[in-house]
């Protein structure tokens, strides 16, 4: 449903069909703060946004636009909340937080990040020993 309501929202403002345009991804929607928010990633303008959608106005708010240049490729860019954070975890064992600051370190190529909490950092790391499992850990 958030899906819908976000797109709904994104196209009314593009004010377009209600589809993806050949040359954007669109993220995963996040609830952030009372809002969906959504990544759009617009490849003919090398842009990145970030946009809230205000349901009761029918419209968008940009709280970020980004040079695609500051990321390698978009392999694994995905939103994430608490607080609103957009990150990337590259397959050459690197995690970086993109937006709203620039960090980046080296993770296990077992883990994954999995949350945000303030200023902590949660990465769930597998194992076989011989058994599947996996824990939580914090970076």
């Amino acid at each position: 449903m958030c899906l819908i309501i976000a797109l709904r929202t994104y196209c009314i403002a593009k004010s377009k069909a209600c589809n993806a345009q050949a040359d954007e991804y669109l993220g995963y929607p996040v609830y952030d703060d009372g809002y969906v928010v959504l990544l759009v990633v617009n490849f003919s303008e090398s842009m990145i946004h970030i946009l809230r959608f205000l349901h009761q106005q029918e419209k968008t708010q940009e709280v970020a636009r980004l040079s695609l240049s500051i990321v390698g490729d978009c392999y694994n860019l995905i939103l994430y909340t608490s607080p609103l954070s957009l990150t990337r975890q590259s397959n050459d064992g690197t995690f970086e937080i993109i937006w709203p600051e620039k960090v980046s370190f080296a993770i296990d190529d077992r883990e994954t990040f999995n949350f945000r909490e303030g200023d902590k950092l949660y990465f769930n790391i597998w194992y076989e020993d011989p058994d599947y499992r996996e824990e939580t850990i914090e970076e």
